[in-house]
């Protein structure tokens, strides 16, 4: 949800599948850009934390985003807030709940407010981006449409029921040729809409320029192509089409009373470079076991039904 006016678009796009196998070259002005901004998420800082009891979705009246300066040293920053953007040695932009802000003012921290009312800034923006429903009535319109190079099918349901659709696209539908695949997904965090939307794009640049378009007839004819624009719904349909900002799945815990895993956090192996690392291994910062985090990463590896149906791809 943030993605509308910070630097942290396609994270959950793997638009890097597509620079080995050609797709990339469907738009090479927006491949630049992605993997500037993905370069550029690679070089948030780590900041210390103190502790609060206070979760980050705690559905407060609304969130803040602030830009706090840094001087000669690395601020101390309250626990359970969202960074969203830094320029290490200048400052570093975090997203709040308005009710906190005086913890700023308990660590003797400057901060400039660059939004005051997030929810009201997102309330304004969402009929920009499609609903849930909308989105799977376009997919069902492209396999329709283009029924000799498309077949829509569910690669299984999220933990609220709902479909994970995903769009296949080659000359030959389900027929495995050993041709190069390319997958796109978009919409683990449920609040980034814009990859929903490339993901669509891409779809429909490569289905409707598939008969006029010669570079798209060849990436189509020779490549297998999957394209999954939600792999979250439940968290979609929740945050966009119901607007309560939220980042994880609905995946509910009764021990805990507590909604959510992140699943960009819940795949098995290593998520912090290291070939020989362990699940759920990364700065704490970034990821946590902690079920009341943003950033929490499930009980066990792959252990959601979203994560589990990507997987089985």
């Amino acid at each position: 949800m943030r993605l509308r006016f910070l630097k942290v678009i396609p994270t959950n796009v793997y638009i890097e599948g597509c620079h080995n196998n050609g797709v990339g070259d469907i738009m090479k002005s927006h491949r630049k850009i992605f993997g500037l901004i993905f370069c550029m998420l690679l070089c948030i800082a780590s900041y210390p934390m103190v502790e609060a009891s206070i979760l980050f979705d705690d559905l407060t009246p609304h969130h803040v985003l602030v830009r706090i300066p840094i001087t000669s040293n690395t601020p101390l920053l309250p626990m359970n807030i969202e960074i969203v953007n830094d320029v290490p040695g200048a400052w570093v932009d975090i997203i709040i709940p308005s009710n906190r802000l005086q913890e700023l003012s308990g660590l003797n921290l400057e901060y400039t407010t660059l939004i005051e009312d997030l929810e009201e800034y997102d309330a304004a923006m969402a009929g920009s981006y499609h609903t849930l429903a909308q989105v799977e009535t376009m997919m069902e319109d492209i396999a329709s449409n283009y029924p000799s190079i498309t077949k829509l099918y569910s690669i299984g349901t999220s933990h609220e029921g709902r479909d994970i659709w995903c769009l296949e696209i080659t000359d030959n539908p389900g027929v495995d040729e050993g041709e190069p695949g390319v997958f796109f997904m978009g919409l683990h965090h449920a609040r980034e809409w814009p990859t929903v939307e490339i993901c669509l794009h891409i779809a429909n640049n490569l289905t409707s320029l598939y008969t006029v378009n010669s570079t798209i007839a060849d990436l189509v004819d020779n490549r297998r192509i999957w394209i999954v624009p939600v792999t979250n719904p439940d968290g979609y349909y929740y945050c966009h089409d119901q607007g309560v900002d939220w980042r994880k799945n609905r995946h509910y815990f009764p021990q805990f009373n507590s909604y959510g895993v992140d699943t960009n956090r819940n795949y098995n192996g290593s998520s912090d470079g290291n070939i020989l690392g362990t699940w759920g291994s990364i700065l704490s910062w970034a990821n946590s076991h902690n079920y009341a985090n943003e950033c929490y990463s499930g009980p066990g590896p792959t252990s959601e039904y979203e994560n589990q149906a990507v997987a089985r791809m």
